[in-house]
């Protein structure tokens, strides 16, 4: 039977026993309630649970410890590389804000607190993301009957706005964008492949360690594609690894002009064989001359240079020079041209390897907003067509 009891506080609370061995001892206890009548439908709950069999103790297991269970038991190995990590640093907070709490002692407030705390240094999408790493997992504890509360519910995100990579380093203009693309054409060396990759990143919005990864069985020069089916791990095992996610693994169009740099750098590595025949023996379409793929500050590093000889420069609306552009600028300019040349956002989506087409949408929202608006300016003359006869 609950035992109900109000606290100094004015709160409501509950509690239920058994006994065992001729002694009452506690199963489970909880306060906090304004109303009585809340206190017990939680506790007749609980009894209920208890009666047939279902109710699963809270454990007395700390945080850090359930949360590294839980991730080693269901994720790290499984989605990449890059996703591990994630975990790894969202365990990492969790030792760090919440060192000696127990799972079934973490509070709402506790939780917004580190919340809180942890934006003070970090960029909003940086918190977002080590919350949507720990949420996770509290959830699941919550479905699992392990907490009775989930502490991460309806929790306020901020973060420190001077941590935010500007917007204009993310994305660049269509002329920069044409200046660079141009340069990198011009500078095309098949001994120095890494304008080739730039090319090709412009080109089909490639993520780094996708085109790192490409291997010439992946190119199709008949039907002028290519097919992303692994990435090139270059922060951790230094070898081939898995797409980010299964909707990664597709085959793109490509232009013919990229086409035709491809096919210069494939018969260029062709009179390398002729005299180095075990040479590039991982058959990598961008390979530096000791056969090892290329690194992403060697990409950026020859980024730069196109933008500094060619006068390319990230300034705000201010006229402010930002951060240099980097080789991730590149995959969100290609989509973010396809998506103002009018192409459907489900196929900007599929070439680019998003997991959905919402995230799509949300990495390019500011794209699809001036797109509508541009629709909404485009609606007064394409009626005015049809009511032409009444006026």
């Amino acid at each position: 039977m609950a035992y109900l009891y109000k606290r100094a506080d004015g709160l409501w609370h509950w509690r239920i026993n058994r006994t065992i061995d001729g002694q009452r001892v506690p199963i489970n206890s909880a306060g906090g309630f304004k109303l009585k009548s809340a206190a017990k439908e939680e506790a007749e709950e609980i009894e209920n649970q208890f009666r047939h069999g279902t109710y699963v103790e809270t454990t007395d297991e700390s945080f850090a410890a359930y949360y590294k269970k839980w991730m080693e038991t269901f994720w790290i190995g499984k989605k990449g590389p890059d996703a591990d990590r994630h975990y790894r640093d969202a365990l990492k907070c969790i030792e760090h804000y919440f060192p000696h709490a127990r799972m079934k002692d973490i509070t709402h407030d506790q939780y917004q607190l580190f919340i809180n705390n942890f934006a003070k240094s970090h960029a909003k999408s940086t918190v977002m993301q080590r919350h949507n790493y720990i949420k996770k997992c509290l959830i699941e504890a919550f479905e699992e009957g392990v907490i009775k509360r989930n502490p991460a519910a309806r929790i306020n995100l901020t973060g420190n706005k001077n941590r935010e990579k500007k917007e204009e380093v993310k994305f660049m203009s269509l002329d920069d964008f044409k200046k660079i693309m141009n340069a990198a054409y011009r500078k095309f060396d098949p001994n120095s492949p890494s304008t080739s990759m730039i090319i090709l990143m412009g080109a089909t919005g490639l993520r780094f360690e996708e085109a790192d990864g490409l291997t010439w069985d992946c190119v199709d020069f008949k039907n002028s594609s290519i097919t992303i089916n692994k990435t090139w791990d270059y922060r951790h095992k230094h070898d081939f690894g898995p797409t980010k996610n299964p909707q990664s693994m597709r085959t793109i169009k490509v232009d013919s002009t990229t086409m035709r740099v491809l096919k210069a750098l494939h018969a260029h590595y062709a009179q390398i064989k002729l005299v180095r025949h075990d040479w590039n023996k991982r058959k990598l379409v961008f390979s530096k001359s000791d056969g090892i793929p290329l690194s992403n500050n060697a990409i950026n590093k020859m980024l730069r240079s196109l933008c500094v000889q060619n006068s390319v420069v990230a300034r705000d609306s201010g006229g402010v020079i930002q951060e240099w552009y980097t080789s991730h600028a590149l995959r969100h300019t290609h989509a973010s041209l396809l998506l103002y040349e009018g192409r459907d956002i489900s196929y900007v989506s599929k070439r680019l390897g998003h997991k959905d087409i919402m995230t799509t949408y949300n990495t390019y929202t500011h794209v699809i907003q001036e797109m509508s608006a541009r629709e909404d300016e485009a609606l007064d003359p394409t009626m005015s067509k049809i009511f032409s006869k009444q006026a």
